[in-house]
């Protein structure tokens, strides 16, 4: 099965031998029920949105740092793009005006400020064994060391700095249809959609130069709404400025929509589908 007539071939045999009165104890299994009635059987199809990039969350946050610190901070650049995307880097927010300043972290003795050791007491408790001696701090005179921000140079910038994280994303976005949930269980994210499945929203070219009526069927499965939902869909995802889009791929899935009633009545329903393993697949509802 290599081709959407294939697949189409195969979903129409099953719902011939549906109708003949095959897969009744399966459905019944599927839908937690003793027995099941078929009512209808219906051929629809839905829009699967492949999504690969990134999510990105980013803060600012104003900080006060030497002139070597800006200096090395002004010269980082992002990490190079990978395949998974992760990233986590911070950078100067270049919109924002820096601010030369009078070192404010070593105001009370200008060049120094508390030893960031001994907390600025100027002594270390000894840690040898069974004793319980008081040592002078060796990094520091009276408690002050050269101060960790300006490096004694008494000046310092206030900067905005802006970090990034970025997470990878895949995912396999199903378009809400009556079969959502299977479709999921079906297609995980984490997998690739079968290549003749891909589907052009915008030249409705379904396979190989055939034309499918784009917006109301996919070889005789009806799309119903859900062409609309995956074009309003993309659009909300090129608008979040959050989601770092590398790659969308849009893929037609047909399946088949059992419409079920039970022993007591109790209306059911079942999906009939190929799933990404190309076998057959089937969930209750």
């Amino acid at each position: 099965m290599n081709s959407p007539p294939s697949l189409i071939a195969q979903l129409q045999e099953i719902q011939q031998q549906i109708r003949a009165g095959s897969h009744q104890e399966a459905m019944a299994r599927a839908t937690l029920a003793s027995s099941v009635t078929v009512l209808s059987i219906q051929p629809v199809a839905t829009i699967v949105l492949a999504v690969r990039g990134g999510i990105q969350q980013a803060w600012t946050r104003q900080e006060e740092m030497g002139e070597a610190t800006y200096q090395a901070l002004l010269a980082e650049t992002p990490p190079p793009k990978t395949n998974d995307r992760a990233a986590d880097y911070r950078q100067i927010d270049n919109e924002v005006p820096v601010q030369r300043i009078t070192c404010t972290h070593c105001r009370i003795r200008p060049g120094f400020g508390l030893c960031p050791r001994c907390q600025g007491v100027g002594v270390l408790l000894s840690d040898r064994p069974g004793t319980e001696s008081v040592l002078d701090c060796p990094d520091c005179e009276d408690g002050f060391a050269t101060c960790t921000v300006c490096g004694g140079s008494t000046q310092s910038r206030v900067v905005t700095v802006r970090y990034v994280t970025i997470k990878p994303l895949r995912i396999n976005h199903v378009i809400p249809c009556h079969g959502q949930e299977a479709l999921k269980e079906a297609y995980p994210d984490k997998v690739d959609l079968p290549s003749f499945l891909a589907y052009d929203l915008e030249s409705s070219s379904a396979y190989r130069g055939t034309s499918a009526d784009v917006g109301k069927d996919y070889f005789g499965f009806s799309f119903e709404d859900t062409i609309v939902r995956a074009k309003a869909f993309i659009d909300r995802l090129h608008s979040a400025p959050s989601f770092l889009v590398d790659s969308l791929q849009s893929f037609a899935m047909p399946y088949l929509l059992v419409h079920l009633v039970t022993r007591s009545q109790i209306r059911r329903r079942a999906v009939f589908c190929i799933d990404a393993r190309q076998e057959f697949f089937l969930r209750g509802m």
